[in-house]
């Protein structure tokens, strides 16, 4: 995962914000650890400042730790599906309010439409 992002750092903003924010929400570094981030002819361990412990500036993407500086060691995947699991029934409650929220709107506009056109019909007589 190094590989893909290390040469990209400054470039994503909007990229590495998501990935920061997910990492530090989550309180997990890496898809299935922190392991992703480096590939196994690293010397340093260089992470995304996420994935520490120690509050960092937010402008900063990788910094130079040492595994007791790491808390967040868990990876993502596994931390963001018990997540989902754990709210699905408030994630499909949320999708399913706002169908029928726009089923009223689309019913509202649609006997709003039909009553401008009764009215114009009656000024037309």
């Amino acid at each position: 995962m190094m590989e893909t992002y290390k040469n990209d750092n400054e470039t994503d903003n909007n990229g590495w914000n998501l990935l920061n924010v997910i990492q530090k929400k989550f309180d997990c570094c890496g898809y299935n650890s922190y392991s992703d981030w480096f590939s196994s002819n690293d010397t340093f361990l260089i992470l995304p400042c996420a994935c520490s412990d120690e509050d960092i500036k937010i402008n900063e993407n990788f910094c130079n730790m040492t595994l007791s500086e790491m808390g967040n060691k868990t990876g993502c995947e596994a931390t963001i599906k018990e997540w989902i699991n754990l709210n699905i029934l408030a994630i499909v409650g949320v999708g399913v309010l706002l169908i029928i929220i726009e089923i009223f709107q689309f019913s509202l506009a649609f006997t709003l439409l039909r009553n401008i056109q009764r009215m114009r019909r009656v000024e037309h007589i």
